[in-house]
């Protein structure tokens, strides 16, 4: 490319001559031959420009719509996520208290739901994860009340099984089924993703969504 002025420039390529016009804001294409030049096709360039206010709002509007498209999946993945985390220390918490029972004689660990960690009583965050008090694991992700720094744990221990032979394990909630004892649950119902909004360990190890018991009387 060679500019033929300040104004315009022009391209020479096998017999097509491609002249621009930067003061017209025009391309046009000339074909060379014996006779002279002939002009072949011309297109007007569009240059461009600031956008208007009415333009601006037009933008930010559709900004707008999209991002309230989008705000709720983006939540619900957040709270995906934070459920799956919150079953992750569920799990956590059950091979503590398996841990608990094998150093234990096949007994469970009697614990109590602490109101504040001024309490100095036996306590999930106490007894069976000694040694990484205020773990993270006893802090439920969707805990927004504040339950695990006033309390010391987002979960709620089922105090019915305390101290019990775990061959011999009955709740007044679950009955003798191990599968049907929730052992530990959610305190408050902190997951909007679940059914019932809290998840729960069972007494046989499983960490479930679902919440599947009875009441019974002791035999």
């Amino acid at each position: 490319m060679h500019a033929s002025c300040c104004n315009s420039a022009s391209i020479k390529r096998s017999r097509i001559r491609v002249q621009f016009d930067f003061r017209e804001h025009d391309v046009h294409f000339y074909k060379s031959g014996t006779s002279g030049q002939k002009l072949v096709a011309s297109s007007h360039l569009v240059f461009l420009r600031g956008l208007t206010i009415l333009e601006l709002l037009v933008v930010v509007g559709i900004i707008g719509i999209l991002g309230a498209l989008l705000f709720p999946s983006f939540r619900r993945s957040k709270q995906m996520g934070e459920t799956v985390a919150c079953l992750g220390n569920l799990r956590q918490i059950g091979i503590a208290v398996q841990l608990y029972v094998n150093e234990n004689n096949a007994k469970m660990p009697a614990l109590q739901n602490r109101a504040s960690t001024t309490n100095l009583v036996a306590a999930m965050d106490t007894v069976l994860l000694s040694g990484t008090t205020n773990s993270p694991v006893f802090r439920c992700p969707s805990d927004r009340a504040g339950l695990f720094e006033q309390t010391g744990d987002s979960y709620f221990w089922n105090f019915t099984v305390n101290g019990q032979d775990v061959t011999k394990l009955f709740s007044i909630v679950g009955g003798s089924d191990p599968a049907s004892i929730p052992l530990v649950s959610d305190k408050e119902g902190f997951h909007p993703d679940v059914k019932d909004r809290v998840n729960i360990l069972y007494a046989d190890g499983r960490a479930s969504k679902e919440l599947k018991f009875s009441t019974s009387l002791p035999p």
